[in-house]
């Protein structure tokens, strides 16, 4: 080790240590120290105020898990700002599992990447996709009295579900690249999925476990459909609050309105960039393919009814649509029997 002594205040020496200049370090510890002494030196002895260290561009490899390694993201980085389009897609999606499947959203899960190491978006990406596909997997283990299911789990007692749910990529200053997700889970699910989910994600992230505030999830239990209504269209302004303040569509008359006078979304948030393929997306069970394979069109595109977005008739009207369509089977069972 050098030579390291705490001199008397002196104008020579200061009072900092002090390492002799002919003595050169040879240690990572000692060399740091002489750097430091000499930056405070070249600062006029003031070192409360430094100017910070130049930093060049990191070209190594990212130690996986250390949150201060620097990181190098695997893809070019794109604009944070959800689009008008964009949410259009993620309503209409969320409309059209209301209207076709007859299921209200009632779960949000928010996804911190960074809290269980994986710091590069494009890998959360990936790692989000396979946990979709566990959890759609989880949800359709149904009813135990199939014999072909050895698995007698508490989820197993409930119907299997089709797993519906959309999602936003978003990369706060405090929570850095994080997920927020809309999904439905049976209420007779909840608790065992709230105890499943984080297990799951731990496993695909090659974790033992992951911090409680990693993944959060609320689910809606209300047995109000008015209820379960509004809050899931709550929680969709929440998660589409990043649409941004400039976008604008134009009406069937020609008018321009802006977007967010549309669909009201939460107070705008200026995120950083992301650095992965698409801000959001939803199941394909409800996207925009879907869609069009039973040629739903979404109440956006209706301007008689931008007012009434969110009241949730999209129900009503597939109760009615069951109806009409029960009336009509039985109508022509009896012109059947009667031909008979």
């Amino acid at each position: 080790m050098p030579y390291i002594e705490m001199p008397h205040s002196t104008p020579e020496r200061g009072a900092f240590l002090y390492v002799p200049p002919d003595h050169e370090p040879t240690d990572d510890l000692s060399r740091s120290i002489r750097a430091y002494i000499q930056r405070v030196k070249a600062n006029g002895g003031d070192f409360m105020n430094l100017p910070p260290l130049p930093r060049a561009p990191f070209t190594g490899m990212p130690v996986p898990g250390n949150p201060f390694h620097p990181v190098v993201q695997s893809m070019k980085p794109r604009h944070p700002i959800l689009t008008g389009p964009d949410v259009a897609d993620l309503y209409g999606a969320v409309s059209f599992c209301m209207r076709h499947y007859g299921v209200v959203m009632n779960a949000h899960m928010t996804i911190l990447w960074e809290r269980m190491g994986v710091r590069d978006h494009a890998a959360a990406t990936r790692v989000l996709t396979l946990f979709n596909h566990e959890v759609g997997k989880w949800l359709d283990i149904g009813d135990a009295t199939d014999r072909s299911r050895m698995r007698f789990t508490k989820r197993s007692r409930v119907m299997s579900s089709q797993h519906f749910y959309i999602y936003v990529h978003e990369n706060g200053r405090n929570q850095g690249f994080h997920t927020h997700e809309l999904a439905f889970i049976p209420p007779e699910k909840a608790e065992a999925f709230k105890v499943w989910a984080p297990r799951c994600l731990a496993r695909l992230t090659k974790r033992g476990w992951i911090p409680p505030e990693a993944f959060v999830v609320k689910i809606n239990k209300s047995r109000s459909e008015s209820d379960q209504v509004a809050r899931c269209w709550a929680w969709f302004r929440y998660v589409t609050k990043s649409l941004g303040e400039d976008d604008r569509f134009r009406l069937d008359d020609g008018r321009w309105i802006e977007a967010r006078a549309v669909f009201k979304s939460n107070p705008f948030i200026l995120k950083s960039p992301v650095h992965c393929a698409q801000l959001a997306s939803g199941s394909r069970n409800i996207w925009t393919k879907a869609q069009r394979a039973v040629r739903f069109r979404s109440r956006f595109l209706d301007d008689d009814e931008l007012d009434r977005l969110y009241d949730g008739s999209e129900l009503e009207r597939r109760r009615r649509e069951i109806e009409e369509a029960e009336d009509e089977a039985a109508r022509l069972s009896l012109l059947n029997s009667l031909d008979a």
